[in-house]
């Protein structure tokens, strides 16, 4: 071998690798050796083989990069963002997008070539069921419209509240909410009934409209092209005003605001879809909906038990009212045809509609001559510390002296008398805290009383005294209120 070369007709073990050549069983060797390989380079042989593992090593990256792209298709299909090619026929495993001029053509191993607008049905047959599953649910619903439109309603009124009424952004109080339609059963139950859907267009602060917007979000274009968006609009609705009237029961001297029942009627409503999906929704979309489902019901269950403040009653009535609608609607050909949507839209309604009206009967009254003067009184405080705080900013900038001051305040008292006088008058033993109201008129005049005395005497130690009262003026404020 003067080039250094193994001649390969003296040496046994050309073309093969070291492990080939030590490999003591010929047989073994034999099996491992690829025809051809005895007549062809060594070193060739070792680089077309490092090649071909290349390329399998990069065809297993495409293939995963392809399946998470998918994945993200389809959430975003879900969810309204986006249109996927059409379906695939059943014979064909492929669909072809419309060829555009220059477009090469893409190599295969081997030499073969494809269309690059052809996008192939993914070898995992579980992301290739999700994919269909994705597909049917916007071929039966091609559009997502009543979930923006809540979202929006919601997101919107909270806003305008916010930002035209002065509205906290925060922490709103109850009578805040009250007097835009907050549920309160003794207003409810009067006659008010309208506050049954107006409440679930408020929220108590930035968090709350957050997180229940969010929920929405996320699951709502899902269940919408599920069960179309006609139903969905009456599952909404019908969940919220039966969670509501369920706060209204058993919460009554409760003011209630929030989309949550509602909310939970859309997790309802899914969770209905799962227990008699089978052969509808994918094997592994039923089991991933279902666990996720699942969770967030128990963990939501668990927080209202043991976390004062969340309305438990209206949250389960929703969830109830939508599992029975989603039970409802669930056809063995729902995500073929949007055709029967309508005998089982209005099968829902009638549910809801009795459902509705047994609460209305049920509900007992808990409306009392006292809550309209409650509520009056309540407005007519607020009113005059607001006045008071102007009235203290404008005196600190020079814009009133002490006499006009001092004016001013002697009005304000007189309306704090005239409120007093209108609350210890009224009956007592109904639901309103008339006598923790009539406390704190009594402590505000009182500490009113003191500033008026200094501005018109120079008295030099009201600043202690009157800072003891509008202490004693914020306790009872924040435990009313």
């Amino acid at each position: 071998m003067a080039d250094g070369r193994r001649d390969t007709d003296d040496d046994p073990f050309a073309g093969e690798s070291i492990l080939d050549a030590l490999t003591s069983d010929p047989r073994a060797r034999e099996r491992r050796r690829r025809p051809g390989d005895r007549d062809r380079d060594p070193d060739d042989v070792r680089r077309e083989r490092a090649d071909g593992l290349r390329q399998r090593a990069l065809g297993r990256g495409r293939e995963a990069d392809a399946r998470r792209s998918r994945l993200a298709e389809i959430q975003t299909l879900i969810a309204g963002r986006h249109r996927l090619p059409a379906r695939p026929d059943e014979d064909d495993a492929r669909t072809r997008g419309p060829a555009r001029d220059g477009d090469a053509p893409v190599l295969r191993p081997g030499g073969a070539t494809r269309d690059p607008h052809v996008r192939e049905r993914p070898t995992d047959p579980d992301l290739a069921d999700e994919i269909e599953f994705a597909q049917d649910l916007q071929a039966v619903t091609p559009r997502v419209l009543v979930t923006p439109l809540v979202v929006g309603l919601n997101v919107g009124v909270f806003a305008v509240l916010v930002l035209a009424f002065g509205v906290p952004l925060m922490n709103p109080g109850a009578n805040d909410l009250l007097t835009w339609g907050a549920n309160f059963a003794p207003l409810t139950t009067a006659g008010e009934w309208w506050r049954l859907v107006t409440c679930m267009f408020l929220h108590f602060g930035l968090i709350h409209i957050g997180f229940n917007m969010w929920v929405l979000k996320q699951v709502g274009p899902m269940v919408e092209r599920l069960l179309g968006s006609p139903g969905f609009l009456v599952m909404y609705l019908g969940s919220g005003v039966v969670g509501s009237l369920l706060s209204t029961w058993f919460n009554p001297d409760v003011v209630s605001a929030g989309a949550s029942g509602a909310v939970f009627g859309v997790i309802g409503a899914l969770l209905g879809v799962l227990v008699l999906g089978h052969g509808v929704i994918p094997r592994a979309t039923l089991a991933r909906l279902r666990r996720s489902v699942f969770t967030f019901v128990l963990l939501n269950v668990y927080l209202g038990f043991s976390v004062p403040g969340i309305d438990m009653a209206a949250h389960l009535g929703g969830l109830g009212m939508g599992l029975v609608c989603g039970m409802v609607m669930v056809r063995p050909d729902m995500l073929v045809t949007a055709e029967g949507r309508g005998g089982r839209d209005l099968t829902a309604v009638a549910l809801c509609g009795l459902a509705v009206m047994w609460l209305l009967v049920a509900v007992p009254d808990a409306a009392g001559g006292d809550v309209q003067v409650f509520l009056d009184a309540d407005r007519a405080d607020r009113q005059v510390a607001r006045e008071f705080r102007d009235h203290v900013l404008d005196y600190d900038r020079g814009v009133l002296d002490a006499r006009a001051f001092a004016d001013e305040l002697d009005a304000l008292l007189d309306r704090i008398a005239d409120t007093q006088r209108q609350v210890e008058a009224a009956e007592g033993g109904g639901r309103a805290p008339l006598p923790e109201l009539a406390r704190l008129l009594h402590w505000r005049r009182l500490a009113y009383e003191d500033m008026l005395e200094h501005l018109r005497t120079g008295d030099p130690n009201w600043r202690d005294e009157y800072r003891a009262k509008q202490r004693t003026v914020d306790e009872l404020e924040a435990g009313l209120r």
